[in-house]
């Protein structure tokens, strides 16, 4: 699901960048079938973070027909970051209360606590990497 909702979006990027843009009939047909938002959200339901992550910044300025909501939005991409382990929503958050954006107040810890867990989830993917690439003893 989430695969086909990051196809149909770049679709749409390309489309609004360049109108006499022509999709092949396959994604015409698949534009018509599914919607961006149902794609991203039942796949966040099953458990991909990714697509938690990218709803939740939909939701943040109401692109592709995701109502505008920045609460929820907001609750979303902590979800992410805190349950999902997702990094791109650690960094939208930490974002939000470094910035005080969203009707978030500025709030220097909690943008430090969503930086340090980025940080620890970049290292810790970049170890596994390290220590999966390494021969068996």
């Amino acid at each position: 699901m989430d695969s086909l909702a990051q196809i149909l979006i770049r679709e749409a990027q390309v489309k609004e960048e360049n109108p006499s843009f022509e999709s092949v009939p396959v994604l015409k047909e698949l534009e018509l079938k599914y919607k961006i938002k149902n794609l991203l959200m039942d796949s966040c339901q099953l458990g991909n973070w990714e697509s938690c992550n990218t709803y939740s910044v939909f939701a943040f300025d109401g692109q592709f027909g995701v109502t505008e909501d920045h609460p929820f939005a907001v609750l979303l991409a902590k979800k992410a970051c805190n349950k999902g382990q997702e990094p791109k929503a650690c960094l939208n958050v930490y974002n939000i209360y470094k910035e005080g954006l969203l009707g978030e107040y500025a709030d220097q810890n909690k943008a430090k606590i969503y930086e340090d867990k980025y940080k620890n989830i970049l290292e810790s993917r970049e170890q596994f990497l390290i220590n999966s690439e390494r021969p068996p003893s």
